[in-house]
């Protein structure tokens, strides 16, 4: 952009697909929502592709591969030949139209207010209000419209994963147990993140022996081209039927946890730019590559505050400036000498306190509510705030002590179970797309396109 920073387009609902927020996920393509720049009429439009009752057309294709080029121009990366280019972008989109028909056969739908949220959410991240946020889309050549209703088909998607993978799945704590066992066991013996590269040639699970043995050898000839030189990425856009294929099959840096299981144990012995053996799954063939590892430190604090609180209601007989002026009194005796404790059990009308004396226990500050850690952070020890306003009424509260408190374990059970989810969904999520393409009618018009 000439006088505004680029403009983000991802949405930023989590790490990889559900990040994802998620993942967000962190497996829903960003290609698809990448440059959604503005496309010029065609008089005429034809079918390339028929997926069940909906179609692709050559404009479909033509406006996402002008997307996509967009992209490998902006990060510097060569583009593939376009015919190999063009066969991976008619396939995304046939995996998109899948998924959009599975979601609306399931009732799914993102209403105008959780897209406004989405569209907020974006536009803040990239630091700008609305208005600004669709000045500086219009500048990069970029409808809103399209752009709404593209981010309204990821958020469809990411929905519908939600539901069909997402809501099977559960890590357990006997699970949580065992990685942590495992990674304390080998965190002397290798680094703790990996940057990975992956190549898949599916397989479909009702394929004849003779389409596995194709397959097989596909995979290993594939595997020969890399040994002797060739581009990894390239490769990948060029076979790879994963969901990283348009981004080179680049799935980038994780933690040990977040590797493929079928990988995982084979990553402790390879060394950078080495390539894994072809390796078989439910969903087909693999060959990953190490790009590089480093190591990431886990250590972890966490600020706690020691609260005591009075609470004054508002109701009928205690109105707003009668509570602040009680509060203002009461505040007064406490700074003249008496016992907060004491008063709190007199006055509070918050019964799960009031009877330890207003005692709320050591709190996380980021678990504080907004209003709370507005005041609190501004008291020095066994100092009394001002009276201030909450959902719950008047409050005024004290400062009985501050601590830092190593919380690492606490964090690294937590990442565990998150990581742990992550692989389970990427895994899971896989397999689900591949039945949703074998159990499709997919017919591809244009024979330039099919599948070598």
């Amino acid at each position: 952009m000439r006088n505004m920073r680029k403009v983000t387009l991802q949405h930023a609902i989590g790490s990889r697909w559900i990040s994802c927020g998620l993942a967000g996920l962190i497996l829903c393509s960003l290609l698809l929502f990448h440059g959604v720049t503005q496309a010029a009429p065609k008089p005429l439009d034809r079918v390339l592709a028929v997926v069940n009752d909906g179609v692709i057309l050559e404009s479909d294709l033509n406006q996402e591969m002008r997307n996509i080029e967009n992209q490998y121009r902006s990060q510097g990366m060569p583009l593939p030949p376009r015919e190999v280019l063009r066969r991976q972008v008619l396939e995304h989109l046939i995996m998109v139209e899948l998924q959009v028909q599975r979601a609306q056969q399931a009732g799914l739908r993102i209403s105008n207010d959780m897209l406004n949220e989405a569209v907020y959410t974006v536009a803040q991240r990239n630091q700008m209000d609305l208005s600004q946020f669709a000045s500086a889309l219009e500048q990069e050549g970029i409808d809103y419209s399209a752009f709404r209703e593209r981010l309204r088909k990821q958020l469809l998607l990411e929905q519908l994963r939600r539901q069909d993978v997402a809501a099977k799945m559960k890590v357990t704590d006997e699970e949580v147990d065992n990685y942590l066992r495992q990674q304390l066991k080998n965190q002397d013996q290798q680094p703790s993140e990996f940057h990975i590269r992956h190549i898949l040639i599916g397989v479909s699970e009702r394929a004849s022996p003779a389409e596995i043995t194709k397959k097989a050898a596909l995979a290993k000839r594939i595997h020969q081209e890399l040994v002797q030189g060739a581009d990894f990425s390239q490769t990948a856009v060029r076979y790879s039927q994963s969901e990283t294929a348009l981004n080179g099959g680049d799935m980038g840096w994780r933690p040990m946890s977040e590797v493929p299981r079928l990988f995982g144990e084979r990553l402790g012995s390879m060394r950078a730019g080495e390539l894994s053996d072809v390796i078989r799954s439910p969903s087909g063939f693999h060959i990953f590559q190490l790009v590089e590892k480093r190591n990431a430190a886990e250590a972890s604090t966490i600020q706690q505050i020691h609260l005591r609180q009075i609470l004054v209601r508002i109701n009928e007989v205690t109105k707003a400036a009668n509570a602040e002026g009680l509060l203002l009194h009461l505040r007064q005796r406490i700074q003249n000498g008496e016992p907060f404790g004491v008063i709190a059990r007199q006055y509070s009308d918050d019964k799960s306190t009031s009877a330890s004396g207003g005692d709320m226990g050591w709190i996380a500050a980021n678990a504080l509510p907004e209003v709370y850690l507005e005041h609190v952070t501004k008291l020095a020890e066994n100092e009394v705030s001002e009276p201030f306003a909450t959902p719950d009424g008047w409050v005024m509260v004290q400062v009985v002590g501050q601590r830092r408190m190593d919380n690492t374990q606490d964090v690294r059970r937590e990442r565990a179970r998150q990581a742990l989810m992550r692989r389970k969904l990427e895994e899971e999520t896989e397999l689900y797309l591949r039945r949703l393409r074998d159990e499709a009618y997919v017919e591809i018009k244009d024979p330039t396109l099919k599948p070598g």
